[in-house]
């Protein structure tokens, strides 16, 4: 990101001014469009998640920062369980996702049946900008699943 608008939202987060409509606009421009979702205009089932998201639980668990964790979540880390899931499971990860998706990838080899998918042209909401990749991804990971065949 932009250091000058990295510092601009740091500054609003600092003054505890979130609501306010140029941090929220800096936001939807030079986070969620490239790093959330990268269509050039979103469908009604994100938006419209958007507007129905449970804003208080969301604070609570993830901080009021987009780019930071700060809520109840900063100390949570079940990486070492991972092992414990032994039903198939497809970790997808995004090049532009919030998350590593090389992350997503190790975390798929701590789970007993893990596999992972990496979608190249695709955010944190890769279903959307990247449909050809993920669907392609989860459908072959259902044929395998299916099929009985191994998740490596």
């Amino acid at each position: 990101m932009d250091p000058a608008i990295l510092d601009s939202l740091e500054a609003f987060e600092a003054a505890g001014d979130i609501q306010n409509e140029t941090f929220l606009q800096l936001v939807d421009e030079h986070f969620y469009a490239k790093h959330l979702c990268r269509l050039e205009e979103w469908p009604e089932a994100i938006t419209g998640s958007f507007e129905r998201l449970n804003y208080k639980l969301y604070d609570l668990m993830q901080g009021p920062s987009e780019f930071r964790v700060g809520g109840r979540l900063i100390e949570w880390d079940i990486t070492d369980r991972l092992g414990e899931i032994t039903v198939p499971t497809l970790m997808v990860g995004a090049e532009h996702d919030t998350m590593d998706p090389d992350k997503m990838t190790q975390q798929a080899t701590l789970v007993a049946n893990g596999r992972s998918l990496h979608c190249y042209n695709g955010s944190h909401l890769c279903m959307w900008d990247d449909q050809d990749a993920f669907m392609g991804g989860v459908a072959s990971f259902i044929e395998d699943v299916n099929a009985g065949r191994p998740m490596r």
